[in-house]
């Protein structure tokens, strides 16, 4: 693919990349912020490691920030998907098998 006969797609499919790896760079940050920290102050039993009731602990301790965090993540997933689509889209026309294979997971 040619970036002198796609450059809207290839425009398209960067700025769903960015915004992916911006979600994704916010719900590490909201990681370490919120659940990190929590995990060490609680009184939940420990499971594997102490992370089993982490989540939990997290939104014991900060329910706004863990909404927040939750609303990322559920908005990682959606870019993720968006970016996904948006590329198997672009290379429908010259690989449509590789287009394919992108739509399906």
């Amino acid at each position: 693919m040619d970036h002198t006969t796609h450059p809207n797609w290839l425009r398209y499919v960067s700025r769903w990349a960015f915004a992916a790896g911006l979600s994704y760079l916010a719900l590490l940050i909201l990681f370490i912020i919120l659940v990190l920290p929590a995990t060490e102050r609680n009184s939940l039993p420990s499971g594997f490691g102490g992370f089993e009731y982490s989540d939990f602990a997290a939104a014991l301790a900060n329910p706004a920030l863990y909404r927040l965090f939750v609303s990322i993540d559920a908005l990682a997933w959606i870019v993720l998907a968006g970016f996904l689509m948006t590329l198997a889209l672009a290379l429908a026309r010259q690989k449509p098998h590789h287009s394919l294979g992108l739509s399906r997971r």
